[in-house]
């Protein structure tokens, strides 16, 4: 599970803040966008918040130069999923793991990438 970086209005703290705020609830499910109910554990919070960090602070190394950045962070973006899922599951096939993963890297640096050019990322 990670969080979703694409919303053009990206606020890295409003998001964390959400978070926080579903969490205060204690819900034993939350129901996200292309995941459908998830338990919602300690450990599934730790890894939502720890990919908006580290989503952010890879979008901050790669902020310049312009030229290259959207494949600099998404490259960055696609090893950080690659490598979280391989912790947590026996990935079998990384290749296909990056083939699937791929996709929602590039949604991901989009989001990341206008709100960059917005200037500030936190």
């Amino acid at each position: 599970m990670f969080v979703t970086t694409t919303p053009v209005h990206l606020d890295p703290l409003v998001t964390r803040a959400s978070i926080e705020r579903l969490v205060a609830l204690e819900p034993n499910f939350m129901y996200l966008p292309h995941h459908g109910p998830v338990q919602w554990t300690a450990a599934n919070v730790r890894l939502l918040l720890a990919s908006l960090d580290s989503f952010v602070a890879i979008a901050e190394q790669h902020a310049s130069p312009l030229e290259g950045r959207h494949q600099y962070i998404a490259a960055a973006i696609l090893e950080w999923l690659t490598a979280k899922l391989a912790t947590i599951n026996q990935v079998a096939d990384l290749q296909q793991a990056r083939a699937w993963l791929a996709t929602d890297a590039d949604f991901n640096t989009q989001g990341l990438k206008v709100k960059l050019d917005k200037s500030k990322l936190l």
